[in-house]
Formats: C-alpha cells, structure tokens, sequence
C-alpha cells in the first residue's frame, strides 16, 4: 500500500525489482528527454509526468502529465502550477509528493555519487556506464550531465524546511548513500 515514484528510467527496474512504481517522473530535457524521446512517448502503463516544454513531442494520455518548472530556489508554488528547479529529478519528485499530500518521503537508490570530475551540468559522453543502476541504461556515446552537488543540496535543504514547516518528513533509505541532508533509516527497516 505504498505509492513510489521513479525518475527518468527508472521503470527499466520492473523485472529485477518485480514492481512497477506508481508514477513516473523525468524533467531532464536533453539527457533523458531528447535522447529517449520514443521510449518515454510509449510508456503509458502508469502516470507519468514529465517537462512542460516537451509537451508537444508527446501522444497525449489521459495518464500524462507535465510539469512546468522555473530556475528558482523556492519550492512548489502555492497553487502547484510552478515546480522549483533543484538540480535533479528527485528535488521535482519531492514537490510532487508534497502536492499530493505525502506525509512521509523516503528516498531509495539516491546514491549521490557520479564516477566524473567534470564541471557540474557538462555533459559527459558514455564510454563505460558506471553511473547508473543498469548497465545498458545509456547506450555508448549518448551523454548525461555531471551532477551540480552544490545546487543539488541547496534545494535539498529547502525542501526539508519545508516539509518540516508542514509538519511533514523526508528521510532517506538509500543504501550507503553519500547525501547526508535527510535523516537517514535502515532500508529493511521500512518495509
């Protein structure tokens, strides 16, 4: 009885994990987007949710949603028309959770560790894919961008106060995670 999000790809987990999540969540234009156009376009088994300004790359489904975001420290708007950018999808999931009413936020598999020096927001061409859950998940030569920890964290942080502000939690489950903004429980702890 629980609802999960995944973000970007994170769908491609359902036959290793035995699950399919309850909503879908991918904002990144030109790494998951633009590079994945057709694969996103044909999932529809469950809400999705990605960025506004690729609205019109997209088959409409009663089921798809689009979020339209603004390079702002704040959190989600009052009425939920604008989402904060916070340097990743998982900043645009926690938003999401708090408009649906979530009380309660647990991150898993929010490693926060990139096997890349390069400038934050670089994009960095896949010759080995050490950077995601899935070996195949980028094919060679296509890119990602290098995280921006800083700007990640930032927001990170905004949304805890908010969440606690509301009397809600965020905490993370991530197994050896290096994020250490949110309190931290046990992964086997919450099922």
């Amino acid at each position: 009885n629980e609802f999960t999000f995944a973000m970007n790809r994170g769908y491609m987990l359902k036959d290793q994990v035995n699950h399919l999540p309850s909503f879908l969540c991918c904002i990144d234009e030109k790494t998951q987007l633009n590079q994945f156009t057709k694969e996103y376009d044909n999932f529809n088994e469950i809400p999705t949710f990605y960025n506004w300004n690729k609205r019109k790359k997209f088959r409409k489904f009663q089921n798809r949603y689009f979020i339209k975001e603004r390079f702002s420290p704040k959190f989600l708007s009052k009425n939920g028309y604008l989402f904060g950018s916070g340097k990743s999808v998982t900043y645009t999931c926690i938003q999401l959770a708090f408009y649906m009413g979530f009380d309660e936020v647990y991150l898993i598999g929010k490693d926060h560790s990139y096997n890349t020096k390069t400038k934050p927001g670089t994009s960095v061409k896949v010759d080995i894919n050490s950077n995601h859950f899935l070996k195949n998940y980028y094919r060679k030569n296509q890119i990602f961008d290098s995280p921006d920890y800083d700007g990640e964290e930032f927001a990170y942080r905004v949304a805890k106060e908010h969440f606690e502000k509301h009397a809600r939690k965020i905490y993370d489950a991530t197994v050896n995670g290096k994020l250490n903004i949110f309190d931290k429980v046990n992964f086997n702890s919450i099922f």
